[in-house]
C-alpha cells in the first residue's frame, strides 16, 4: 500500500456477513470500528503487518490470503471510517 495522502492511513481487511454492505459498521467512542475477525492489515511504515499507520508518502505491505466472499477494506485510524474510508472487495 502506498499512502499518497497528506495524513497517516492503514488498510484492514474485515469479512462482511452475507447481505451486508461496506460502510455499515458503527464506530465506537474512539472513532474506530471493531477489528475482531480481521483477516490482516497493512499499518507499518516500510514493513509488513501491524504498526501505527502508514505515514504520508510512505509504503507498507502484507500478504493476506483471502477466502472467497465479501470483504471490507477499511482505514481504522480515528474517524477515518466514519469519513468514508472503506471499500467493498469481492473475492471469487
Amino acid at each position: 500500500m502506498s499512502n499518497i495522502g497528506w495524513r497517516a492511513h492503514e488498510l484492514v481487511v474485515l469479512p462482511l456477513a452475507a447481505g451486508a454492505s461496506a460502510g455499515q459498521r458503527v464506530p465506537g467512542a474512539d472513532g474506530k470500528v471493531e477489528e475482531t475477525g480481521s483477516l490482516g492489515e497493512v499499518s507499518n511504515d516500510c514493513a509488513a503487518g501491524v504498526g501505527d499507520g502508514i505515514a504520508a508518502g510512505a509504503v507498507g505491505w502484507n500478504t493476506v490470503p483471502l477466502p472467497p466472499g465479501q470483504h471490507e477494506l477499511v482505514c481504522n485510524l480515528e474517524n477515518h471510517y466514519a469519513n468514508g474510508m472503506y471499500r467493498e472487495l469481492l473475492v471469487s
